[in-house]
């Protein structure tokens, strides 16, 4: 059951990915971002009514609401930022390929705060994730040696983001399970995480322009792409976080690096993005995935 949700969420991030690269020349990475954190919170709330209507509300635990809330810094506002702007920089498929550098993370997180083991098959897992963002890496510098005049899909910049958000993400994801095991309840931890994330965007607004811009244009202006985006993103979201109240972190972690396939097949043959898929970039996605399964299946 967590598995198969899991998966789910993969294709939605999938497709999120590339519905960002879309909507990329005609929104900014703030604006995108705060839509997707806006939808993220209107999916879970609805979903959250919807369950404690039909089947009981759950018992409120304060504790679980406070790591839901840290959760929701970390991945709704600062991972969901650090994301749209990898995207930008780098396009969507070498973004994706990134991502299995979150359950990367995501182990490190658990043994300091869950006390959990890294075992030979974890080691292995994670070398192979590691070797396949050096592909990534190296390529990027073959395309555009030059990072200071061109700032496009080589930029070094972008694999800077892309690891803040891998390292962001793999925190939130320990510290919403920690808020599930307090309070089991998904759709409440969703919400709960994405409000706290539009409350931090609203309060960023006050003191910046730039994000009292993001915040404005949001509303002003409809992006038929960013909204897309926001809607997959947040459905993925919304579905990872229950696949978290069936399965361990790092497994459900693992299951979504499939996104990098799913994000392929969106770019390359759905919305067409027109990005340079080279066999490095596939070779990267293969070894990362085959790190992501190796720590999934034999942990």
């Amino acid at each position: 059951m967590g598995e198969l949700i899991a998966l789910l969420s993969s294709v939605m991030f999938g497709a999120g990915n590339t519905l960002i690269r879309k909507g990329s020349a005609s929104s900014s990475s703030r604006s995108g971002a705060f839509v997707s954190v806006l939808l993220t919170f209107a999916i879970s709330g609805l979903a959250f009514v919807a369950t404690g209507l039909s089947r009981g509300w759950p018992a409120f635990s304060l504790e679980g609401t406070l790591w839901f809330m840290l959760s929701g810094l970390l991945i709704a506002f600062l991972g969901r930022l650090l994301l749209y702007l990898t995207i930008q920089h780098i396009g969507s498929v070498r973004s994706s390929a990134i991502k299995p550098l979150n359950p990367f993370f995501a182990v490190f997180a658990g043994f300091v705060l869950l006390g959990e083991r890294i075992t030979q098959p974890l080691w292995l897992g994670m070398a192979l994730i590691f070797i396949g963002f050096v592909i990534l890496v190296v390529q990027s510098l073959q395309i555009a040696p030059d990072f200071h005049s061109n700032p496009g899909r080589g930029s070094l910049t972008g694999y800077v983001y892309g690891i803040m958000a891998a390292v962001v993400y793999g925190l939130g994801m320990v510290f919403r399970k920690m808020g599930l095991v307090e309070m089991p309840d998904p759709y409440f931890g969703t919400m709960i995480s994405a409000a706290f994330g539009i409350a931090v965007y609203l309060a960023m607004a006050l003191f910046s322009g730039g994000y009292r811009q993001a915040v404005i244009h949001s509303f002003a202006r409809f992006d038929l792409w960013m909204f897309l985006a926001g809607t997959a993103i947040a459905g993925g979201q919304t579905m990872h976080c229950v696949a978290l109240q069936y399965i361990e972190v790092s497994r459900a972690a693992m299951i979504l690096s499939l996104e990098t396939i799913f994000t392929l097949f969106f770019s390359a043959w759905i919305f067409r993005t027109r990005e340079n898929i080279t066999p490095g970039t596939v070779m990267a996605a293969i070894l990362s995935m085959a790190g992501a399964g190796i720590i999934a299946y034999f942990r």
